[in-house]
């Protein structure tokens, strides 16, 4: 039976995070007990690297994380960014060639769509050394921009759900449902991605109609897509990120506010 460690990231005098009343260790905290809860539900064993309002340095995270052991960390955060879009987003931390971390954030990732969080980046990290002093698979998932109401009311309209996505998205990642994907957990079979190049979001049908139109007459291949009451236009499929980044500067050039999105 796998093993999981949830690591709730910051805690007591390192409050992380902070917005109003706010402070991110306490969202972590609770995220990562909700979590716990379900994956134990799933007959997932649980262990924590903090259960209460504590400071725990890096060195003794990882010692403990490598006490308990397991098959797989995920330490719980939230992020803030000054420069907010309205776009919900997430971002995952890595370490260099770590795959079974990276299965688990596109798990997490595409099962937290359902919850609101409609962009989702996967990004290695040599610079954090949580990531690279553990001796098992790891991921730093940052649920969400902390300073920022509309995220603060996704994460609290959506406690319950968002950690139910994200306890399901563990669970896929350890507990394959086909012998296929097994294969590629265990043996590093590469995973084939595409890359698409999101614009938005807009408010307004006739507006993303009205900018879709001008962006296929660049000669890219566009979408609509609504989530909620906001509309995303997506450009393109792309095989290499290389070519998305490519036509994402020659958008951005073009005024337009953009992400890669990985599929």
């Amino acid at each position: 039976m796998p093993r999981v460690i949830l690591d709730a990231g910051h805690g007591g005098s390192d409050i992380g995070e902070y917005y109003k009343q706010r402070s991110e260790k306490n969202d972590n905290l609770r995220l990562a007990f909700r979590v716990g809860k379900f994956l134990e539900q799933y007959s997932i064993e649980t262990g924590y690297t903090r259960t209460t309002d504590r400071y725990l340095p890096t060195q003794e995270r990882v010692a403990i994380a490598k006490k308990i052991g397991g098959d797989l960390l995920v330490s719980i955060h939230r992020f803030a960014c000054i420069n907010h879009s309205e776009e919900s987003g997430l971002d995952f931390f890595i370490r260099e060639n770590d795959k079974l971390g990276e299965v688990a954030a596109n798990h997490i990732g595409r099962d937290l769509y359902n919850c609101g969080y409609i962009k989702y980046r996967i990004i290695v990290r040599s610079d954090i050394p949580f990531l690279n002093d553990m001796d098992i698979p790891v991921l730093m998932a940052e649920i969400g921009y902390l300073r920022a109401e509309i995220e603060n009311d996704i994460f609290d309209n959506n406690f319950v759900p968002i950690a139910e996505e994200i306890a399901k998205g563990i669970c896929e990642t350890l507990l394959p449902a086909s012998p296929d994907q097994r294969g590629a957990i265990n043996y590093g079979v590469t995973v084939s991605y595409h890359y698409r190049i999101s614009i938005g979001p807009y408010h307004n049908y006739n507006m993303a109609m009205e900018q879709q139109f001008i962006i296929s007459r660049l000669g890219h291949e566009t979408e609509i897509v609504r989530s909620g009451n906001q509309y995303m236009i997506y450009v393109g499929e792309y095989e290499e990120l290389e070519e998305a980044v490519s036509v994402e500067i020659g958008l951005r050039r073009c005024g337009y506010c953009t992400f890669i999105n990985r599929v």
